[in-house]
């Protein structure tokens, strides 16, 4: 569903709901889609992050120490989604792995949104447990997908920045005028369109912005990190 033709009254309806039941769901890419028999189990919380994407003419993200979900590998996803949440069923995890991956794919094939994103430059060391191959392919694969649409870009936040201890956030400006800001405290997701907190996002974003490493430099370091890591794969 391309921007122009989302429902935004009915997601920001969505937003509230999720709000008001407390209902905050849990935790794409070229990979292969999904089995289009075996629908993903994927939490609304996640359903709704994505479906408010779609629905933006520009975004803009602080994801700390871990490679966004619109940019993972489905091996990068099941690592990370294995790690924060071991009691989930391993399809169910597939499931969400390859929701991410495809949702990806096709917000990244939209080159009408602005996507800006600051990480903690600590990403790149990030294994969570999996075997060195994984990270590689992941930093490939992040490479690629962000060469590929000069409307998405990277920034890397030096991890000497006190700036590393500010939770993770996303501020979704959408096609007709709101802005709605989803913050992701450990385990679980919220939305919310309150004035003062989306001021205190933006100027957050503005300030990591300016901490951080400038696009072109921070791609020069992506690439020899993964350089690094195909020396020991």
């Amino acid at each position: 569903m391309t921007v122009r033709e989302h429902d935004v009254p009915g997601i920001m309806e969505r937003c509230r709901s999720l709000e008001t039941n407390g209902k905050n769901g849990g935790t794409a890419n070229g990979e292969p889609p999904a089995p289009p028999n075996e629908p993903a189990e994927v939490p609304e919380g996640v359903r709704l992050y994505s479906d408010l994407f779609s629905a933006s003419h520009r975004v803009q993200m602080y994801t700390g120490n871990l490679v966004p979900g619109v940019l993972q590998t489905v091996e990068y996803a099941c690592a990370l989604l294995t790690a924060l949440t071991p009691s989930v069923m391993p399809h169910m995890t597939q499931d969400q792995a390859y929701y991410r991956v495809n949702q990806g794919r096709e917000l990244r094939s939209d080159y009408r949104r602005g996507v800006r994103m600051v990480l903690n430059e600590s990403v790149l060391h990030q294994q969570m447990g999996a075997p060195v191959n994984v990270l590689s392919g992941q930093l490939e694969y992040l490479v690629t997908a962000i060469s590929g649409n000069p409307q998405w870009s990277v920034q890397l936040l030096p991890s000497s920045s006190p700036l590393n201890a500010m939770q993770q956030f996303t501020t979704f400006h959408l096609v007709g005028g709101q802005t709605v800001v989803h913050a992701e405290p450990f385990g679980e997701c919220a939305f919310s369109n309150d004035p003062p907190l989306l001021a205190r996002r933006l100027d957050a974003f503005e300030r990591l912005q300016a901490a951080a490493l400038g696009p072109a430099e921070s791609m020069e370091r992506i690439i020899q990190r993964l350089r690094e890591t195909w020396c020991v794969r």
